[in-house]
């Protein structure tokens, strides 16, 4: 082999191990970055999903005392009226759908049963309000706290 072909052949080496390098951390960083973007929004979709779920949680934990007898019926009424006028859920509710429809839609099926389970328990809140309101019976929405393991 003579000097040129030498020379060439260690030029074009050396310009295509730098050329693989350069790839090879670029798809590294590239994917660490899609990482930690990920990781941001996971985090931003939990926090999300406290303030969502947190902002009728007490208040339904106070009526389900009045359920239970253990709590004036009034004072939930009005806490809930409170927490209702303070805090918006519809801001959090957006920010969880749109995080799961660009970045986790592998998690709507859990989202749609968290929405169907709330809707349920909506749905006999406000029953027992209007029950309640009206003078009848409410015993019926009298459930134990907690289910039996037996």
């Amino acid at each position: 082999m003579d000097i040129p072909t030498v020379a060439v052949t260690g030029i074009v080496t050396l310009v295509g191990s730098g050329f693989g390098t350069a790839l090879v951390n670029y798809w590294l960083s590239e994917r660490k970055a899609k990482r930690e973007q990920r990781l941001a929004k996971l985090e931003q979709l939990f926090s999300a999903t406290r303030r969502y779920g947190g902002i009728h949680r007490a208040a339904l934990v106070r009526f389900h005392a009045v359920m239970l007898g253990k709590h004036a019926f009034q004072d939930a009424e009005d806490n809930y009226d409170r927490v209702g006028k303070e805090r918006s859920d519809e801001e959090a509710y957006a920010q969880i759908q749109m995080l799961i429809d660009f970045y986790y839609p592998e998690l709507r099926p859990q989202l749609e049963k968290f929405l169907s389970s709330r809707k349920s328990v909506f749905e006999t809140f406000n029953a027992f309000r209007e029950e309640y309101k009206r003078g009848g019976s409410v015993t019926q929405f009298a459930a134990p706290s907690r289910r039996s393991l037996g």
